[in-house]
């Protein structure tokens, strides 16, 4: 069982403000063009999705990305 989805695990702050980085370093690389694309001009990391699910998980506003 994973004890950081409940806030009195141990490591659920921790947990927090790990996603809460990841968010804001995807946002950074989505703003910054710094996707890939595939041959059918799909996104492969799709950096801006990834970041607003973090920020969905946290419960926090997604990092503005330009």
């Amino acid at each position: 069982m994973n004890d950081n989805l409940a806030p009195e695990g141990p490591n659920h702050a921790a947990a927090l403000a790990l996603l809460n980085d990841l968010m804001l370093v995807l946002g950074n690389a989505a703003a910054q063009g710094l996707e890939r694309y595939d041959a059918k001009g799909e996104p492969v990391y799709d950096f801006a999705f990834w970041s607003n699910e973090c920020a969905k998980m946290v419960g926090v506003r997604p990092a503005k990305i330009a």
